[in-house]
């Protein structure tokens, strides 16, 4: 017989969901405690997994009243008039943020002198005096059950999903985690499928099925205890490519197959000589580049992914390389990335595609990765689309098994908390704790424990109004056992004491010894010195307090950015990219009065390297994976000039519009920047764009000559637009491809299978990509006397859109071209022709591999295959009335290059046998020994000309533009030593912005070059750089 005085524990009623199912203590465990002597109450539930029956037949007792209970145990958040004073309870409060929507309850729990513990703070703690106490892993984890609930439930999407692409699959039959009574009758469930599987197969179309299950924590071995249930075969990360490449047998079709991807498939070191390192990669993720997106995304139907992520890591799979593979894919027809299940559910986080959270009701969404939208729908979008399930609260699907896990973890600290009881008038000593415990004690007698005093502090800093006096702002990123050493509490002290006012950006709590606690915050401080000595003060902090770092040599403070807003007239103009292109634009800039320079890159030492310590350029560690932080850098310039690759301009366009900054970008206008216009033009922002050379001194040229054709009132005949960059001739002599790459050669070669349209005498040409190199045609060599080399030119993309963009309606031919050395073209045929630039072998390449193959016979047959496919093409254009005469060196020129490649017995057919992708394995080769060298020259040569007559005359007259620049020597070393390429474009880019801030252009909105913006005083800036543009008229 129990009373007052006896021992006691209760557990209370969930309210916060009806989905929350889950008990701190099962039945079995009420028996073990009511046999110590403690006495467990229970307020009754309808919905806990486990019945009230069950705890009455264990001893315990059912009530509603639990005041007589000294600790009270629930699982979520209590509601605060359940909080009784003086007791201890325990729960996920989710306070440890200092989350505002649960600051009433924190009061609560201080106003009514409870003591708080909570379960995501409970660790293992070393006894070892020499480890410093810290903790370890976390002892109330439910990984293993999010993965498995995950995966369960994920099977049933994958079931729904391929029903509404028309494949009927064994997977439909699955549900998910919550409608099976317990773990084995899932797993039954899971069973059954992986048996239909084995009979009747997958759908060939969808085959190999593979999933990449990534990390090897508990969440991962949740995923592969439910995977191993299917007939299933686990491959390493290295196979995938051959593997899913391969031709579909039988047995693959009544199978899935799985890979297990850790750290060293998800990046790896940016310098080559490096080994690397999962712990330097924790210490350095600045030295480190991702590759999931190359080795494993491309080639699997699922990811799950359960693997530790925080804010300074690598992204698993940004948004762009997901829709580039996306993309690749569909132009592949091939539907191999089916899914994503997100279990670690952090948003825009290791992958950024994921921007919305699915419950256990509606646990599916189909993701639009053109333009980042959440349908509904799972029959949406079968090209484009990607199946997403991301539930943060799966554990509860598996409320039985996660209930038992639940309460064998706090069993060995039951009898410690029953202890505590309500008539006992003596203070909660949070001391009194198991050393666990005393860990994961937020408040107790009505403060905060000094682990976690610094929830005070972040409180005053969500309530807080921005400090307008302090103009300086610098970013800060804390690194470490910030929360469990009180290293935050430290930092935030220094900052105090300064006067300074700072904001969260964006953290991450780390949850053992290996998974440190990141903060990003921005700190707001008066003037530059004294922002620089905060800094140094808490450098100091950081080195001298050992639970912080990993090393001794490791700073846990990082500066991401520093910027300075200044009461000035000069502009400010933020410059994104470090790439060739940077150093020109930032130069002519830069010796200009007026301009506050800040360049901001992933790339810091290029950017040091171009601003050469000039008082007027600041430079800035940036990664585009935190748009809050690119959003504050852009509110302090007045003009945004992104030199990034072209997926990440519409992004900085739609905060420029946002935020009312300028946009400059010499790429061309992408459909998601052209929907910008209209409300750019509302907010009087301009998003100025194509101001390069091609596109952007052509379009100048080209409606300088046509507005001379039309103040004469004549009318276009012909209309022609080449542009090329090339090696410089005395530099291309060296390969049978004439030719040396200044960026990605696998871009070239994909662009060199692009389709092409033009007009040609009135008559619209086709050109498909994969004979486009036999539409090359000779270039008089009149045309550019100063090239050595013969050029041909060959049709580049559409043509006939620029139309209407230059008003030619009445134009018989209009052509852009893309301007090569002969040859060219002929050997890239004879690539094309042969396969190397495909992603799978075909049957000739499989030979070439082959260890025993004839290599005479393959050299006689890839001559064939050369011939048959340049007279098919040609054959093709002849049925277009095309002419051009036939080289009847092309087979041999072809011959020459497959041979200078190693392709019969060389260096390319050894890669070949280790490289599942022909093109990838022709762009290591070329990127190898075609690379432009530093002692190198490039060139640039362009051509506009407009054939016209006048009205009522038959005479045809021609007015051409031609530019030939070649590029500096050194330029990859010496100061205002550029490409010929990286000057032409990045001079143009800076008159533009000397535009923009000049305010010389009365317009806003989307702006191109036209006859009335931007082409007459950049062409006439031009000439006075040394850009010379030859005029002629015949």
């Amino acid at each position: 017989m129990f009373n007052e005085n006896s021992p006691s524990l209760g557990i209370i009623r969930e309210t916060r969901s009806h989905w929350e199912r889950r008990t701190p203590i099962v039945p079995d465990h009420v028996r073990k405690l009511v046999e110590l002597g403690i006495q467990v109450y229970v307020q009754p539930s309808k919905l806990r997994i486990f019945s009230d029956e069950a705890y009455e037949e264990a001893g315990a007792i059912l009530t509603e009243d639990l005041s007589v209970c000294g600790t009270i145990l629930g699982v979520k958040q209590v509601s605060v008039s359940s909080l009784l004073p003086q007791r201890t309870f325990c729960m996920f409060s989710h306070t440890i943020k200092a989350q505002p929507e649960n600051m009433p309850l924190l009061d609560a729990v201080l106003e009514r002198k409870v003591r708080l513990i909570d379960y995501e703070a409970i660790v293992e703690v070393s006894q070892d005096a020499s480890e410093g106490k810290l903790p370890g892993k976390r002892l109330v984890a439910f990984g293993r059950f999010a993965g498995l609930a995950g995966t369960i439930t994920f099977l049933r999407g994958l079931g729904e999903r391929l029903l509404a692409l028309r494949y009927n699959t064994a997977f439909l039959h699955m549900g998910s985690a919550y409608m099976y009574p317990d773990l084995e009758t899932a797993k039954d469930a899971v069973k059954r499928v992986g048996r239909m599987i084995e009979e009747r197969g997958l759908p060939k179309e969808l085959c190999p099925f593979i999933f990449a299950v990534t990390g090897n924590g508990r969440v991962s071995q949740g995923v592969q205890e439910i995977l191993t249930l299917l007939p299933c075969m686990k491959v390493n990360v290295d196979e995938l490519s051959t593997l899913s490449s391969s031709s579909v047998t039988e047995d693959m079709r009544r199978r899935i197959y799985y890979c297990v991807v850790t750290t060293e498939h998800m990046v790896t070191p940016i310098d080559s000589n490096v080994v690397f390192s999962k712990s330097d990669y924790y210490r350095n993720p600045s030295n480190y580049r991702p590759i999931f997106h190359e080795k494993v995304a491309p080639y699997v139907s699922v990811i799950i992914h359960g693997s530790y992520w925080d804010m300074s890591f690598c992204r698993l799979l940004t948004d762009s390389q997901l829709q580039s593979i996306v993309i690749l894919q569909s132009q592949q027809r091939k539907k191999r990335l089916i899914g994503i299940c997100d279990i670690t559910c952090d948003y825009e986080g290791a992958i950024e595609s994921l921007k919305k959270f699915t419950s256990i009701e509606r646990p599916f969404y189909v993701y639009d990765t053109m333009n980042k939208d959440c349908l509904d729908d799972l029959s949406s979008l079968p090209e484009w689309g990607i199946l997403f399930h991301a539930t943060d609260n799966l554990p509860a699907e598996l409320a039985k098994e996660s209930s038992e896990h639940f309460s064998n973890s706090l069993l060995p600290f039951l009898p410690k908390l029953a202890s505590h009881m309500p008539t006992n008038i003596t203070e909660l000593r949070y001391e009194d704790l198991p050393l666990e415990l005393q860990r994961a004690c937020i408040a107790t007698n009505g403060k905060l424990t000094p682990h976690f005093s610094y929830i005070s502090r972040l409180r005053e800093i969500h309530e807080a109004k921005p400090n307008e006096s302090q103009r300086f702002h610098r970013q800060v990123l804390l690194k470490g056992h910030l929360f469990d050493s009180r290293a935050i509490n430290e930092a935030l002290d220094i900052i105090e004491e300064e006067h300074c006012s700072f904001e969260i950006l964006r953290w991450s709590i780390g949850q053992t010894r290996n998974m440190p606690s990141t903060l990003l915050l921005r700190l707001d401080a008066n003037s530059e010195e004294h922002a620089e000595w905060v800094m140094k003060k808490l450098e100091n902090v950081s080195g001298k307090n050992s639970n912080i770092l990993e090393e001794a040599s490791q700073s846990t403070l990082q500066v991401r950015d520093v910027y300075e807003t200044r009461n000035s007239t000069n502009s400010k103009v933020l410059v994104l990219g470090s790439g060739r292109v940077a150093a020109p634009l930032i130069d002519y800039l830069a010796d200009k009065e007026g301009y506050e320079l800040t360049i901001a890159s992933n790339e810091p030492q290029a950017a040091v390297k171009i601003a050469r310590n000039r008082a007027n350029i600041r430079t800035m560690l940036l990664t585009m994976e935190d748009m809050n932080v690119v959003k504050e850098l852009i509110e302090n310039h007045d003009v945004v000039v992104s030199l990034l690759p072209s997926q990440f301009h519409a992004n900085v366009a739609r905060l420029c519009v946002e935020i009312r900054k300028h946009f400059v970008t010499a790429s061309y206008v992408s459909p998601e920047i052209q929907k910008l216009d209209q409300v750019a033009r509302e907010r009087n922002v301009m998003l100025v764009n194509e101001v390069g050379l091609d596109p952007g001194i052509d379009h100048m040229l080209a409606h300088k000559l046509i507005a001379r054709v039309r103040s004469l009132n004549g009318e276009i005949v012909s209309f022609h637009s080449w542009c090329g960059g090339l090696p410089a001739p005395h530099c291309a002599h060296s390969n049978p491809f004439r030719y040396k790459f200044s960026w990605s050669p696998k871009g070239v070669l994909i662009a060199s299978q692009a389709d092409a349209k033009f007009r040609e005498d009135g008559k619209l040409i086709q050109v498909a990509g994969k004979y486009l190199m036999t539409s090359a045609r000779p270039v008089r060599s009149d045309v550019f006397p100063d090239v050595s080399l013969p050029l041909e030119v060959l049709p580049n993309r559409d043509s006939t859109q620029y139309i209407e963009e230059y008003q030619i309606p009445e134009a018989e031919t209009v052509l852009r071209g893309t301007l090569r050395y002969a040859g060219f073209c002929e050997v890239m045929d004879g690539c094309m022709a042969v396969g190397l630039l495909e992603t799978t072998k075909n049957d000739f390449l499989l030979q070439c591999v082959m260890e025993n193959a004839d290599r005479q016979h393959l050299r006689e047959e890839a001559r064939s295959l050369i011939a048959s496919h340049w007279k098919h093409g040609r054959k093709l254009f002849e049925d277009q009335s095309v002419e051009r005469q036939i080289s009847s060196f092309q087979e041999d020129k072809a011959m020459e290059a497959l041979e200078w490649l190693g392709l019969f017995d060389g260096e390319l057919c050894q890669l070949l046998k280790v490289t599942e992708s022909p093109v990838d394995a022709l762009a290591t080769i070329l990127e190898k020994y075609l690379t432009l060298g530093g002692d190198e020259q490039d060139a640039v040569l362009m051509l506009v000309q407009v054939q016209y007559r006048l009205r009522n005359s038959h005479t045809l007259h021609t007015w051409t533009a031609t530019l030939s620049e070649v590029g500096d020597m050194h330029w990859n070393s010496e100061a205002y030593k550029y490409t010929a390429m990286a000057r032409t474009v990045g001079i143009t880019c800076a008159m533009a912005v000397k535009l923009v801030t000049e305010k010389k252009i009365s317009a806003s909105g989307v702006i191109r070059p036209s006859p009335q913006l931007l082409s007459e005083p950049i062409l006439s800036w031009l000439t006075k750089e040394g850009i010379s543009i030859r005029y002629s008229e015949t």
